[in-house]
Protein backbone atom coordinates (compact mmCIF):
# COMPACT_ATOMS: atom_id res chain seq x y z
CA UNK A 1 0.00 0.00 0.00
CA UNK A 2 0.80 3.27 -0.84
CA UNK A 3 0.47 6.66 0.39
CA UNK A 4 0.19 9.75 -1.89
CA UNK A 5 -0.19 12.81 -1.44
CA UNK A 6 -0.32 16.12 -4.16
CA UNK A 7 1.99 19.41 -3.35
CA UNK A 8 0.75 22.16 -1.37
CA UNK A 9 -0.20 20.30 1.54
CA UNK A 10 -0.87 21.63 5.28
CA UNK A 11 -0.70 18.49 7.44
CA UNK A 12 -3.18 18.86 10.61
CA UNK A 13 -3.04 14.85 11.34
CA UNK A 14 -1.35 11.79 11.24
CA UNK A 15 -1.55 10.04 7.80
CA UNK A 16 -0.80 6.72 9.60
CA UNK A 17 -4.38 6.14 9.95
CA UNK A 18 -5.38 5.77 6.18
CA UNK A 19 -2.29 3.63 5.59
CA UNK A 20 -3.86 1.10 8.09
CA UNK A 21 -6.94 1.58 6.88
CA UNK A 22 -8.93 -1.10 4.55
CA UNK A 23 -9.37 -0.96 0.88
CA UNK A 24 -12.30 -3.76 0.82
CA UNK A 25 -11.02 -4.95 -2.48
CA UNK A 26 -10.65 -1.35 -4.35
CA UNK A 27 -7.64 -0.29 -6.21
CA UNK A 28 -7.82 2.96 -4.33
CA UNK A 29 -8.99 4.84 -1.57
CA UNK A 30 -9.91 8.72 -1.88
CA UNK A 31 -12.27 11.37 -0.47
CA UNK A 32 -15.73 11.33 -2.57
CA UNK A 33 -16.56 14.71 -4.73
CA UNK A 34 -20.40 14.48 -5.56
CA UNK A 35 -20.60 18.73 -5.59
CA UNK A 36 -19.44 17.77 -9.42
CA UNK A 37 -21.03 15.27 -11.64
CA UNK A 38 -19.42 13.27 -14.50
CA UNK A 39 -21.84 15.41 -16.73
CA UNK A 40 -19.44 18.43 -15.38
CA UNK A 41 -16.50 16.83 -16.15
CA UNK A 42 -16.87 14.69 -19.68
CA UNK A 43 -18.17 15.13 -22.74
CA UNK A 44 -20.94 12.27 -23.05
CA UNK A 45 -21.55 11.98 -26.26
CA UNK A 46 -17.54 11.56 -27.40
CA UNK A 47 -17.46 8.84 -24.58
CA UNK A 48 -20.32 7.43 -25.87
CA UNK A 49 -18.85 7.40 -29.62
CA UNK A 50 -15.80 5.35 -28.62
CA UNK A 51 -18.16 3.28 -26.87
CA UNK A 52 -17.81 4.25 -23.29
CA UNK A 53 -20.99 5.00 -20.95
CA UNK A 54 -20.81 6.56 -17.92
CA UNK A 55 -23.20 7.39 -15.36
CA UNK A 56 -23.68 11.48 -15.82
CA UNK A 57 -24.63 11.82 -12.32
CA UNK A 58 -21.96 9.30 -10.65
CA UNK A 59 -20.07 11.20 -7.85
CA UNK A 60 -15.78 11.30 -8.73
CA UNK A 61 -13.15 11.48 -6.20
CA UNK A 62 -10.24 14.06 -5.61
CA UNK A 63 -7.28 12.48 -5.92
CA UNK A 64 -4.49 15.34 -4.05
CA UNK A 65 -4.98 12.48 -1.28
CA UNK A 66 -5.23 8.47 -1.94
CA UNK A 67 -4.31 5.26 -1.43
CA UNK A 68 -3.25 2.90 -3.65
CA UNK A 69 -3.25 -0.82 -3.15
CA UNK A 70 0.16 -1.55 -5.10
CA UNK A 71 -0.23 -5.26 -5.73
CA UNK A 72 -4.24 -4.49 -7.55
CA UNK A 73 -2.54 -1.51 -9.19
CA UNK A 74 -0.22 -3.39 -11.26
CA UNK A 75 -2.31 -7.10 -11.34
CA UNK A 76 -5.14 -4.74 -13.29
CA UNK A 77 -2.59 -2.96 -14.97
CA UNK A 78 -4.16 0.48 -14.08
CA UNK A 79 -0.75 2.42 -15.45
CA UNK A 80 -1.83 1.37 -19.24
CA UNK A 81 -5.63 1.85 -18.86
CA UNK A 82 -4.61 5.57 -17.82
CA UNK A 83 -1.90 6.63 -20.80
CA UNK A 84 -4.77 4.89 -23.21
CA UNK A 85 -6.83 7.12 -22.02
CA UNK A 86 -4.66 9.84 -22.27
CA UNK A 87 -3.73 8.60 -25.44
CA UNK A 88 -7.73 8.77 -26.52
CA UNK A 89 -7.84 12.30 -25.34
CA UNK A 90 -4.43 13.28 -27.65
CA UNK A 91 -6.05 11.60 -31.16
CA UNK A 92 -9.97 12.52 -30.39
CA UNK A 93 -11.92 15.04 -32.70
CA UNK A 94 -13.52 16.56 -29.88
CA UNK A 95 -12.90 17.34 -26.25
CA UNK A 96 -13.09 14.30 -23.84
CA UNK A 97 -13.31 16.43 -20.76
CA UNK A 98 -13.48 19.45 -20.17
CA UNK A 99 -11.22 20.90 -17.03
CA UNK A 100 -7.66 19.60 -16.50
CA UNK A 101 -5.81 16.97 -17.59
CA UNK A 102 -4.29 14.92 -14.26
CA UNK A 103 -8.14 14.30 -12.67
CA UNK A 104 -10.45 13.28 -15.25
CA UNK A 105 -8.36 9.98 -16.51
CA UNK A 106 -7.79 8.94 -13.47
CA UNK A 107 -11.64 8.77 -12.86
CA UNK A 108 -12.30 6.99 -16.24
CA UNK A 109 -9.33 4.73 -15.62
CA UNK A 110 -10.64 3.78 -11.63
CA UNK A 111 -14.22 3.52 -12.99
CA UNK A 112 -16.28 4.18 -9.57
CA UNK A 113 -14.00 1.06 -7.72
CA UNK A 114 -12.35 3.24 -5.10
CA UNK A 115 -13.20 3.25 -1.33
CA UNK A 116 -14.47 6.20 -0.04
CA UNK A 117 -11.72 7.69 2.96
CA UNK A 118 -13.49 10.41 5.88
CA UNK A 119 -13.41 13.87 3.97
CA UNK A 120 -11.23 15.08 6.64
CA UNK A 121 -7.97 13.36 4.53
CA UNK A 122 -8.63 15.82 1.92
CA UNK A 123 -9.98 19.30 2.33
CA UNK A 124 -9.54 21.00 -1.03
CA UNK A 125 -9.81 24.32 -2.82
CA UNK A 126 -7.83 25.66 -0.99
CA UNK A 127 -6.74 27.98 -3.33
CA UNK A 128 -9.52 28.60 -6.06
CA UNK A 129 -10.54 31.65 -7.24
CA UNK A 130 -14.47 31.39 -7.31
CA UNK A 131 -16.95 29.02 -6.39
CA UNK A 132 -18.99 27.73 -8.72
CA UNK A 133 -22.87 27.82 -8.85
CA UNK A 134 -22.88 23.88 -7.21
CA UNK A 135 -20.24 24.81 -4.53
CA UNK A 136 -21.86 28.22 -3.69
CA UNK A 137 -25.25 26.19 -3.47
CA UNK A 138 -24.00 23.91 -1.12
CA UNK A 139 -22.78 26.61 1.23
CA UNK A 140 -25.50 28.62 1.16
CA UNK A 141 -28.03 25.53 2.11
CA UNK A 142 -25.46 25.02 4.65
CA UNK A 143 -27.67 27.96 7.01
CA UNK A 144 -25.96 31.22 5.66
CA UNK A 145 -28.02 34.09 4.98
CA UNK A 146 -27.75 37.22 3.31
CA UNK A 147 -26.83 39.11 6.32
CA UNK A 148 -23.83 36.77 6.87
CA UNK A 149 -22.41 36.12 3.25
CA UNK A 150 -23.09 39.88 2.13
CA UNK A 151 -22.25 41.97 5.46
CA UNK A 152 -20.51 39.93 8.03
CA UNK A 153 -17.94 37.88 5.45
CA UNK A 154 -17.88 40.22 2.64
CA UNK A 155 -18.93 37.58 0.10
CA UNK A 156 -19.52 38.74 -3.86
CA UNK A 157 -22.57 36.97 -5.25
CA UNK A 158 -23.09 36.88 -8.76
CA UNK A 159 -26.67 38.12 -9.42
CA UNK A 160 -26.90 36.24 -12.84
CA UNK A 161 -24.74 32.89 -12.06
CA UNK A 162 -25.04 32.43 -8.68
CA UNK A 163 -21.15 31.98 -8.14
CA UNK A 164 -19.81 33.03 -5.10
CA UNK A 165 -15.94 35.18 -4.36
CA UNK A 166 -13.93 34.52 -3.05
CA UNK A 167 -13.89 30.95 -2.28
CA UNK A 168 -15.14 29.31 0.82
CA UNK A 169 -13.87 26.29 2.50
CA UNK A 170 -16.13 24.98 5.20
CA UNK A 171 -14.27 21.68 5.70
CA UNK A 172 -11.00 23.34 7.66
CA UNK A 173 -12.84 23.14 10.93
CA UNK A 174 -11.71 19.76 11.26
CA UNK A 175 -9.78 18.45 8.95
CA UNK A 176 -6.23 16.40 8.84
CA UNK A 177 -5.42 17.57 5.10
CA UNK A 178 -5.86 20.82 3.69
CA UNK A 179 -4.58 21.15 -0.15
CA UNK A 180 -3.78 24.36 -1.47
CA UNK A 181 -5.73 22.77 -5.19
CA UNK A 182 -6.24 25.56 -7.01
CA UNK A 183 -4.24 28.24 -8.73
CA UNK A 184 -3.88 30.80 -5.76
CA UNK A 185 -0.67 29.67 -4.41
CA UNK A 186 -0.16 31.08 -0.85
CA UNK A 187 3.66 31.80 -1.13
CA UNK A 188 2.74 33.86 -4.44
CA UNK A 189 -0.26 36.23 -2.62
CA UNK A 190 1.99 39.05 -3.68
CA UNK A 191 1.44 38.46 -7.31
CA UNK A 192 -2.22 37.55 -7.13
CA UNK A 193 -4.25 39.34 -4.02
CA UNK A 194 -4.23 42.72 -5.68
CA UNK A 195 -6.38 41.26 -8.03
CA UNK A 196 -8.27 38.72 -6.56
CA UNK A 197 -9.41 38.36 -2.91
CA UNK A 198 -7.92 35.67 -0.82
CA UNK A 199 -10.19 31.92 -0.46
CA UNK A 200 -11.73 31.98 3.38
CA UNK A 201 -11.42 29.17 5.84
CA UNK A 202 -13.41 28.97 8.77
CA UNK A 203 -11.41 27.75 11.92
CA UNK A 204 -11.67 26.94 15.35
CA UNK A 205 -12.41 30.13 17.61
CA UNK A 206 -9.85 29.52 19.68
CA UNK A 207 -6.81 28.56 16.86
CA UNK A 208 -3.86 30.55 17.51
CA UNK A 209 -2.71 32.13 13.92
CA UNK A 210 0.70 34.08 14.19
CA UNK A 211 1.36 36.84 11.96
CA UNK A 212 -2.34 36.58 10.66
CA UNK A 213 -1.86 39.23 6.96
CA UNK A 214 -5.73 40.14 7.91
CA UNK A 215 -7.92 39.86 11.10
CA UNK A 216 -11.01 37.89 11.68
CA UNK A 217 -14.46 37.72 10.24
CA UNK A 218 -17.33 36.19 12.21
CA UNK A 219 -20.92 35.45 11.26
CA UNK A 220 -23.61 33.33 13.03
CA UNK A 221 -24.33 29.56 12.00
CA UNK A 222 -27.20 28.03 13.50
CA UNK A 223 -26.73 29.72 16.78
CA UNK A 224 -22.97 29.37 17.26
CA UNK A 225 -20.50 32.05 16.66
CA UNK A 226 -17.85 30.79 13.27
CA UNK A 227 -14.68 32.32 13.08
CA UNK A 228 -13.30 32.73 8.94
CA UNK A 229 -9.57 33.75 8.12
CA UNK A 230 -7.80 33.87 5.16
CA UNK A 231 -6.85 30.11 3.69
CA UNK A 232 -3.22 31.77 2.66
CA UNK A 233 -2.84 32.58 6.60
CA UNK A 234 -3.22 28.93 7.46
CA UNK A 235 -0.19 27.63 5.01
CA UNK A 236 2.14 31.19 6.34
CA UNK A 237 2.13 30.51 9.84
CA UNK A 238 4.60 26.95 8.93
CA UNK A 239 6.63 28.83 7.10
CA UNK A 240 9.95 31.59 8.37
CA UNK A 241 9.81 34.96 6.27
CA UNK A 242 13.38 33.22 4.86
CA UNK A 243 11.06 30.05 3.81
CA UNK A 244 8.47 31.52 2.24
CA UNK A 245 11.08 33.93 0.50
CA UNK A 246 12.86 30.56 -1.01
CA UNK A 247 9.36 29.19 -2.11
CA UNK A 248 8.63 32.75 -4.10
CA UNK A 249 12.09 32.75 -5.87
CA UNK A 250 11.69 28.89 -7.04
CA UNK A 251 7.93 29.33 -8.53
CA UNK A 252 8.14 32.76 -10.08
CA UNK A 253 10.87 31.24 -11.87
CA UNK A 254 8.53 29.52 -14.01
CA UNK A 255 5.27 31.32 -13.43
CA UNK A 256 5.45 32.98 -16.60
CA UNK A 257 6.04 29.87 -18.86
CA UNK A 258 3.35 27.83 -16.85
CA UNK A 259 1.10 30.55 -18.03
CA UNK A 260 1.83 30.32 -21.08
CA UNK A 261 1.77 26.81 -21.68
CA UNK A 262 -1.73 26.82 -19.34
CA UNK A 263 -3.06 29.59 -22.10
CA UNK A 264 -2.06 27.03 -24.83
CA UNK A 265 -3.56 24.40 -23.59
CA UNK A 266 -7.24 26.00 -23.13
CA UNK A 267 -7.13 27.60 -26.56
CA UNK A 268 -6.16 24.32 -27.85
CA UNK A 269 -9.08 22.93 -25.95
CA UNK A 270 -11.58 25.49 -27.00
CA UNK A 271 -10.22 25.17 -30.84
CA UNK A 272 -11.29 21.57 -30.47
CA UNK A 273 -14.45 21.78 -28.89
CA UNK A 274 -15.76 24.22 -31.46
CA UNK A 275 -14.67 22.20 -34.16
CA UNK A 276 -16.24 19.87 -32.48
CA UNK A 277 -19.67 21.40 -32.13
CA UNK A 278 -19.59 22.17 -35.79
CA UNK A 279 -19.18 19.21 -36.61
CA UNK A 280 -21.98 18.08 -34.46
CA UNK A 281 -24.09 20.44 -35.98
CA UNK A 282 -23.46 19.60 -39.98
CA UNK A 283 -24.50 16.12 -38.61
CA UNK A 284 -27.64 17.23 -37.23
CA UNK A 285 -28.24 19.09 -40.51
CA UNK A 286 -27.37 16.36 -42.40
CA UNK A 287 -29.63 13.78 -40.70
CA UNK A 288 -32.56 16.68 -41.04
CA UNK A 289 -32.18 16.85 -44.58
CA UNK A 290 -32.18 12.93 -45.21
CA UNK A 291 -35.07 12.68 -42.97
CA UNK A 292 -37.18 15.43 -44.88
CA UNK A 293 -36.04 14.00 -48.27
CA UNK A 294 -36.95 10.53 -46.62
CA UNK A 295 -40.68 12.51 -45.74
CA UNK A 296 -40.95 13.86 -49.64
CA UNK A 297 -40.00 10.02 -51.28
CA UNK A 298 -42.93 8.61 -48.84
CA UNK A 299 -45.57 11.42 -50.35
CA UNK A 300 -44.59 10.69 -54.01
CA UNK A 301 -44.73 7.35 -53.88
Amino acid sequence: VRVQAQHPLDLQGDLAEIYDASLNGAPVAAVKDCVTRYEDIFNLDQLAKLGYAVDPRACGFQKGVHVVDLSLWRANGYVTKLEEWMVRYRDAEDVLWYEGLAQPPWLLTINGSFQELDAGFNCFNLGVPVMSFEQASVVRHMGFDHKALLYDLFIAISRKQGTMKPFMVTCTMNAKVLHFSGELKPWLADVWLARTPSPVCFVPPDLYIPNQTQGDHWTMLVDKPQRIVRCMDLWLQHLTPEEDCALKDLEKEWVEDEQMWRDAWRKEQKKKQEAGELRKQKEEEEKKKKEEEGSKESKDD
